[in-house]
């Protein structure tokens, strides 16, 4: 093999090693090219957004903020769970919640037109006059006859 050859071989070597690693870097230029595209508005929208809340942000406040969900993570993910569970106790109790509430509104309503609603505050009218006028003492010696 000549002097020529073995460089001819060694670059096509070379070449083939390098290959991936181009296509790779083709690659990560159309990644950021492509995010080039959507963070220059997202970034001046949140240029626009930080700019009220300027004056009263603090980065000390966020550093405080970031430390104490990180020491509450247990904490967060309890109340993410407890919170979930509630929303599936909702989602499961609203079918009955539609037909019973309206059944109750509607049984309260028919007590009112009966009056019954009437007759408890004026027995509770009664016996706050009872309180008012006898001991504990006196009202069971009325019980006893």
């Amino acid at each position: 093999m000549t002097n020529e050859e073995l460089i001819m071989e060694r670059l096509d070597r070379i070449e083939a090693q390098i290959a991936p690693l181009a296509e790779s870097a083709r690659g990560l230029n159309e990644l950021k090219d492509d995010l080039m595209i959507v963070a220059h508005p997202a970034s001046q929208m949140l240029i626009k957004e930080l700019q009220d809340v300027e004056s009263s942000f603090q980065l000390q406040d966020l550093m405080k903020l970031t430390k104490q969900m990180l020491r509450n993570v247990k904490n967060i993910t309890f109340t993410l769970q407890q919170l979930e569970t509630f929303i599936d106790f909702a989602t499961t109790a609203e079918p009955l919640l539609r037909t019973a509430i309206p059944q109750a509104i509607s049984y309260l309503n028919d007590l009112e037109q009966r009056g019954v609603f009437r007759i408890l505050g004026a027995t509770l009218d009664i016996r706050a006059k009872l309180a008012a006028a006898y001991t504990p003492e006196d009202i069971d010696k009325i019980g006893d006859g």
